[in-house]
């Protein structure tokens, strides 16, 4: 029901968050139209009369900030918070551009040595069931990204120390299991909470790092998107 909703929504407001941050109206927002979603597609599958999301009229509330782009600087600072195993966390991104759960899906058969690339064709899933999905966010998204010789390094490193994961993931968790993408935001956020980044920035501001340091160096607009 309609009041089901609300007492939900006013739980996430109350509800701190494992930083033991209140979350954001837009965050929050993000969460409403999420399930809103899940009970239009029963509604279309008619598993599901009518959804209750249709009685309840909602603002729209806008981000109160974009994320920022971290100079070199900050971003060292950042991988320093973390624990040596989970560095890569913040140095797979900030080379290559990789969103979050391309970053904790690639895999060593991805990484061609050789050739100087890395393969971007799969991510790690969200559903816990399985390892990867193999649809990305859009058909650009599939694509092959230059090897840095620094991010070489960094990963042939980590592999000496710690291994490969499970499916041969450059990431895994402490157990030597897979990261799953919740426990790899809440251990980013946590050491950028430390550092004082804002609660907007997480993981994928690496993203916005990576084509910013491009884009100062002077890298075409279109190359950069492509």
């Amino acid at each position: 029901t309609v009041n089901d909703l609300k007492e939900w929504h006013a739980t996430l407001i109350n509800k701190s968050t494992q930083l033991g941050e209140r979350r954001s109206e837009y965050t929050i927002q993000k969460y409403a139209n999420l399930f809103s979603s899940i009970l239009k597609s029963a509604v279309d599958a008619d598993m599901l009369e009518k959804s209750p999301f249709s009685k309840w009229k909602r603002h729209k509330v806008k981000p109160l900030r974009k994320a920022t782009p971290l100079e070199v600087s900050r971003a060292k600072l950042l991988a320093s918070t973390l624990a040596p195993k989970w560095r890569l966390l913040v140095w797979l991104p900030f080379f290559t551009g990789l969103r979050p759960s391309e970053a904790l899906g690639l895999t060593i058969d991805r990484v061609d040595f050789k050739k100087r690339e890395i393969t971007v064709d799969r991510q790690l899933s969200r559903d816990n069931s399985e390892v990867f999905t193999e649809k990305l966010k859009t058909e650009a998204s599939y694509r092959v990204i230059p090897l840095a010789t620094e991010l070489e390094r960094l990963i042939k490193e980590h592999i000496a120390t710690y291994g490969l994961g499970p499916e041969g993931l450059l990431l895994q968790n402490r157990l030597g299991h897979i990261l799953r993408y919740k426990d790899a935001a809440v251990t980013f956020r946590k050491a950028a909470h430390k550092i004082g980044m804002k609660e907007r920035e997480g993981m994928h501001v690496l993203r916005h790092t990576f084509a910013s340091s491009l884009i100062r160096s002077g890298a075409n607009h279109k190359a950069i998107q492509t």
